[in-house]
This record gives C-alpha cells, sequence and structure tokens, in this order.
C-alpha cells in the first residue's frame, strides 16, 4: 500500500480501492451516536450544520431529518445515489481551498476523524471559526496522542499510534498547539473512546470510565463554541 495519497490522488479514479474506504468509512463518534446526540441537544431543529467529510451521505441525510439544513462536504461525491435529494453537497479540497461559506452563516460543524487527514489542519480551524455564527458548535475527533499506550509507543519508537506510514494521518495537535489555533473558541468537553489494552496479544476492553477512557481510549472528540 502506497503510503500517503495527496489530495490529486485521492481523486484519481486508479485509486478505486481508497475511493470504496472512503465510502464506506465511520468515525468512532458517529458509531457510538456522541456525535448525534450531542448536536440534537445542543442545536435546535432549523440550524444551519456542515458534515465534513459526508462520505457515503448517511449522516447527513439522517441529520436533515431531525429538521436541521445540511451540507455535506468532501473532496469527492461518494454521496450515494438514494440519498443525494436528501442534503446540498459541496465539493470542496480543504488542503487548499477555504470553506465555501460566508462568514457566521453555520450554526454546527461536525468534522469526524477528518481533521487528521489535512496537510493544514490549523487553516481548517481558523475556517471553521470563520463560517460559525457566535454561539456555534464545532464537533471535530482525532487520535488520541495523550493516551498512555501512545505514549508509550512514542518513548519507544518516536512516532504516535495511529499515524503510520501506510495511513493518511498527517496532522496531530499537543495541547499547546491546539489553544493556538482554537483562539475565539470555547473547549467545551473532550469524549473519549473507550479504553482497552493488550494482554498477551488479545485486546481486553477496560471497564467505562471517564479516567480509563481519557487514558487508554484511542480516539477523542473535541467540542468547542465561538464565542
Amino acid at each position: 500500500m502506497p503510503s500517503y495519497f495527496t489530495s490529486e490522488e485521492i481523486i484519481k479514479e486508479q485509486h478505486n480501492y481508497l475511493k470504496n474506504a472512503l465510502k464506506l468509512a465511520g468515525s468512532y463518534f458517529i458509531r457510538d451516536g456522541t456525535i448525534m446526540h450531542t448536536v440534537q441537544t445542543l442545536c435546535p431543529p432549523g440550524g444551519f450544520i456542515l458534515e465534513v467529510g459526508t462520505g457515503n451521505g448517511r449522516v447527513a441525510a439522517a441529520l436533515s431529518k431531525y429538521g436541521y439544513v445540511v451540507y455535506g462536504l468532501d473532496i469527492d461525491n461518494y454521496v450515494e445515489e438514494s440519498l443525494q435529494s436528501q442534503f446540498k453537497f459541496v465539493q470542496c479540497d480543504l488542503n487548499t481551498s477555504p470553506l465555501p461559506f460566508a462568514d457566521n452563516e453555520l450554526d454546527c460543524i461536525i468534522a469526524p476523524a477528518i481533521v487528521e487527514h489535512l496537510e493544514n489542519g490549523a487553516f481548517f480551524l481558523r475556517e471553521a471559526k470563520r463560517v460559525l455564527k457566535q454561539g456555534g458548535l464545532l464537533l471535530f475527533s482525532m487520535p488520541n496522542i495523550f493516551c498512555l499506550p501512545s505514549k508509550w509507543f512514542f518513548f519507544k519508537t518516536g512516532d504516535f499510534l495511529s499515524y503510520a506510514e501506510e495511513n493518511n494521518h498527517i496532522t496531530l495537535f499537543p495541547w499547546a498547539v491546539l489553544r493556538k489555533f482554537t483562539r475565539g473558541l470555547k473547549q467545551e468537553h473532550i469524549y473519549y473512546s473507550r479504553g482497552w489494552v493488550v494482554i498477551f496479544g488479545k485486546k481486553i476492553h477496560l471497564p467505562e470510565h471517564p479516567l480509563l477512557n481519557k487514558y487508554f481510549g484511542r480516539k477523542l472528540c473535541y467540542q468547542f463554541r465561538k464565542i
């Protein structure tokens, strides 16, 4: 498998297996309901919502059924044909282009498992702040480089878990860097995936507990609000 795909390579038809993978991909925090529940709880119906990395369009279509005006954005159109009429698809390469929305236009942006794939994640965060209304919500998930397994892996190898040559994970944010890039946004919450460890080659899920999830969960989801 090639070590990294540029935007141009992702769009090219010779990478059909990658295109199919993108269509089928699903973020942990979409699958476990965290993002959907948070949006429905904090965003009143009628709000303008953008899903970044809409993929097959199922999440955007589901949100539209709750009374939201939904935009689904991706580098190319992978939306299932049966869903294309349920929301507005927007094609945009976030590595090179700003979000195609006016200042203060959106009520909520969700970007599940997207930022780590961007060549300039800081630019995306600035753009998200620009297009969100005051009080608007930003939810984005990333690999949890702060979990103990990732720190131990870094100590041994100099690399972080989930950032291998064989995947397209290229952007990460240490705490101090993230705070710099999210000025004008208030961090309200961090969600963590369920923690697990490997013992004698076997994956063992730990009990659901906030501290165990924080220190052993491999994924996290940030909740920010524009101030």
